[in-house]
């Protein structure tokens, strides 16, 4: 579950940037194609809820349980 943990970690920066390139054509740029965009917002979501679940077992409690959990994001 640690590796999980690790690779969800390394691939959600990507995927938010990926976000963020996709709203900013939407709203700089005027993008027509959008379709794309709510399956790549629920990808992520979903990525993220697996990656709490899997730190939360890994590390035996829920993330973000202190202040210092919170400053080593």
């Amino acid at each position: 579950m640690s590796q999980l943990s690790g690779i969800l970690q390394t691939i959600l920066p990507f995927c938010y940037g990926f976000l963020l390139i996709g709203f900013a054509g939407v709203f700089f740029w005027h993008i027509s194609n959008r379709v794309w965009l709510f399956p790549a917002v629920l990808l992520t979501l979903l990525l993220h809820i697996l990656y709490i679940g899997a730190y939360t077992v890994t590390a035996g409690h829920c993330l973000l349980t202190n202040i210092y959990e919170l400053f080593s994001l």
